[in-house]
């Protein structure tokens, strides 16, 4: 007689959590041994033990830490390398059984049974059991910026080109911040004005207090137009004398 084991990875919202399980003993070959276990995954589900993934696998989702999780891509990898036994130790070492226990894995993933076919899986491990993870799920850069009164857009352009002129201009990267200055206007003004001919002027006409500074929107364009595309203040406009050179206003 032996003591077998239907195994349930427990999946929600692509992260695991728990693993479930159900013992049974049962004498015969190991084909019959896991025929049986197979055939009996729906009734087992519904009466199951659990233990938590074992706090050495952590991960941070959402900028919360989770101790004892898992991703699906590391528990799949564990799969492949043979290694996937390693999560279920505590459940072997509560009923002492040998160094090979016998049991079948299925996924219940936001509370259904998942059976894709069955797969063997890999009893000799390819490389060295790994014993604990650290891992990061990425935040969705979109999803970030949603509250429960819709989509900030004003915060993402902030955070994400803002800050980053900010962080360039501190740092003495001159051009760099100016380039993507001005990129941030030609963003800023498609959304105000739509894709539509001079949104670039009209947005700094309307909103920028421009000829404190003795210039004008036509010469801030082609200055926009020579530095993006050349890194220099010399449009063909400029060139042809049909708009003043930028620098000779400011100076």
């Amino acid at each position: 007689m032996e003591t077998i084991f239907n195994i349930f990875t427990i999946c929600s919202d692509e992260v695991i959590e728990y693993i479930g399980f159900k013992t049974h003993e049962l004498e015969g070959t190991d084909e019959e041994k896991i025929e049986f276990l197979q055939k009996n995954v729906e009734s087992d589900s519904s009466d199951l033990k659990y233990i938590k993934i074992p706090e050495s696998f952590k991960l941070t989702k959402d900028n919360t830490e989770i101790v004892g999780g898992i991703t699906i891509e590391s528990y799949n990898t564990l799969n492949h390398n043979g290694t996937l036994s390693v999560l279920f130790e505590p459940i072997f070492q509560i009923y002492d059984v040998s160094q090979t226990p016998l049991f079948v894995v299925t996924f219940i993933v936001d509370g259904e049974i998942k059976v894709e076919g069955f797969d063997k899986l890999n009893a000799n491990p390819t490389v060295p059991f790994t014993h604990s993870l650290d891992e990061r799920i990425p935040i969705d850069y979109i999803d970030s910026h949603f509250t429960d009164k819709g989509f900030e857009m004003d915060r993402l352009l902030e955070d994400d080109l803002i800050k980053a002129i900010k962080i360039l201009f501190q740092n003495d990267c001159y051009v760099s911040a100016l380039k993507l200055l001005l990129s941030a206007i030609d963003t800023i003004a498609f959304l105000e004005y739509g894709d539509i001919l001079g949104n670039f002027k009209k947005w700094i006409n309307e909103y920028c207090e421009i000829e404190k500074v003795n210039i004008t929107s036509d010469e801030l364009w082609e200055f926009r137009n020579s530095l993006l595309h050349m890194t220099n203040a010399i449009s063909r406009k400029v060139k042809s004398k049909a708009v003043k050179k930028l620098k000779n206003k400011l100076l």
